[in-house]
């Protein structure tokens, strides 16, 4: 009778320890930052211009943020640098017009 009381207390204890971690550490607020979201917009745009074969001398990245939700990225494909404004309300890969939300832009002027 002692070891099943000892294993009875041990398994609500390691089963209260265990639900107390799980509160302790979830994230109920996680969402991604607009800065994750451009880069991953950037990084879609990337794909879409570059096609398939876009492995080597093909890079994104978002520069800067130019108003809320509206990023402008630099996409070079194949050696060629564009830069694109990115509209985060309104991003869209799988339109019929893919991708939605994207405009030409000029690239600042690095020093």
């Amino acid at each position: 009778m002692r070891w099943l009381l000892l294993t009875l207390v041990l398994l609500a204890s390691s089963a209260g320890l265990l639900g107390w971690v799980y509160l302790r550490d979830r994230d109920t607020h996680w969402q991604p930052t607009e800065p994750q979201l451009a880069y991953a917009a950037a990084e879609g745009t990337l794909g879409e211009l570059g096609g398939a074969g876009c492995s080597v001398g093909c890079s994104a990245e978002a520069l800067t943020r130019l108003a809320p939700y509206s990023w402008l990225a630099r996409i070079t494909v194949r050696g060629r640098t564009r830069c694109v404004q990115i509209d985060l309300q309104t991003f869209n890969l799988h339109g019929p017009h893919a991708p939605v939300g994207v405009e030409p832009h000029r690239c600042p002027h690095v020093a």
